[in-house]
């Protein structure tokens, strides 16, 4: 098995913990870009947290069998 760690980071965010606006390739494109080279999404790990203890920066995690 290979893994492949993806950096999402965020600009801008509601108080309410609901993202607007993502730095680079929004998640849902990372997520088919990776699917169509044949990784598999198996989860998220927050990577990053603002002073209110908000998630700003996560790694998407892809699986693929070599």
């Amino acid at each position: 098995m290979r893994y492949e760690f993806v950096s999402v980071k965020f600009k801008q965010y509601k108080l309410e913990n609901v993202w607007k606006e993502y730095e680079g390739e929004n998640y849902r494109d990372i997520i088919r870009r990776m699917s169509l080279d044949g990784w598999t999404y198996k989860g998220w790990v927050p990577t990053d947290f603002s002073n209110y203890g908000l998630i700003t920066a996560m790694d998407f995690i892809f699986e693929r069998e070599d």
